[in-house]
């Protein structure tokens, strides 16, 4: 005789299995982007150190949740950020687009920094100092947090607040020549920043043009485009973590790279030295948003 309760947990099991197949059906039909076999390798174009987790690290930790090779490119040096006068406590004459004389007041650690009496390993931080400790940043998280081997993590060079149409181009040429089955992703078009907007603007016309193939493009809503209220070229997807009780500990562990002020080290706190806010935003929310072509 069949018991009553195990015939109705058993049917009850067949109705839940239903409806996870149907939710999961309507998650790969809303994102088209994700129906790829698990060794798909995805590039990510970073315009700048700290947009791979700002911007992209819940998709690049899903990615890696489903077993996809992640191959990590920053663009630029991002040298001209803010956060090097405010490391320094002053602007100086390398100061880009900003006064060249004057005290910088730090916001976050509420005081003027010294790099002489806060003991900086790199002493006093000129632009091409700065530069390279926002690439060390990069390499940190994207090996320390996200688990990159150093064989998928590179570092490019275009010009801080001047990227061009040809350079770019030439960029994701080559990505995709070294990656020819590699997804690319990168920032949208229409992002408030003019590097952000040109990366997406020439991988959408690449994409359009048929120079990539059969190649995903994702184009990530940066944090300051949604904080600028901007808005998108195209509808915007949500995205959170697939797993976030294990997933969000490698994000926590970037942010905390990109907080950490351990100057004697030369740690020297560049992501909240150049936008607090949008870290706390970003921690807040733990959510992405993306577009596609």
């Amino acid at each position: 005789m069949i018991n009553v309760r195990d015939a109705i947990r058993c049917a009850y099991k067949a109705a839940l299995a239903s409806v996870a197949l149907t939710f999961s059906a309507m998650i790969y039909a809303h994102d088209p982007a994700q129906v790829h076999a698990a060794g798909t390798p995805v590039v990510y174009l970073v315009p700048h150190a700290d947009d791979e987790t700002l911007s992209m690290s819940i998709d690049i930790r899903n990615r890696i949740h489903e077993g996809r090779p992640v191959i990590l490119v920053l663009a630029s040096d991002g040298k001209h950020s803010k956060a090097r006068e405010v490391a320094n406590g002053q602007y100086d004459a390398e100061s880009y687009n900003a006064p060249t004389s004057g005290a910088v007041y730090c916001h976050y650690h509420k005081r003027y920094h010294n790099p002489i009496a806060e003991h900086y390993a790199d002493g006093y931080l000129t632009m091409t100092k700065f530069a390279q400790t926002r690439i060390d940043d990069f390499i940190r998280v994207a090996g320390g947090a996200y688990g990159t081997p150093s064989s998928r993590i590179y570092i490019e060079h275009l010009p801080n607040d001047g990227f061009t149409y040809s350079d770019v181009h030439a960029l994701i040429a080559k990505y995709h020549a070294l990656y020819p089955t590699a997804d690319i992703r990168t920032t949208s078009w229409g992002d408030v920043h003019a590097d952000h907007a040109m990366l997406g603007r020439v991988l959408h016309d690449m994409k359009v043009n048929g120079e990539l193939g059969n190649v995903g493009t994702v184009y990530f809503w940066s944090i300051a485009s949604r904080m600028a209220d901007a808005t998108p070229p195209r509808t915007l997807y949500h995205g959170v973590l697939t797993d976030p009780s294990y997933d969000w500990w490698y994000i926590e562990k970037a942010i905390t790279y990109y907080k950490t002020f351990d100057p004697a080290h030369g740690r020297y706190a560049n992501g909240y030295h150049s936008v607090p806010t949008q870290f706390d935003y970003f921690e807040s929310k733990r959510d992405i948003y993306y577009h596609y072509n």
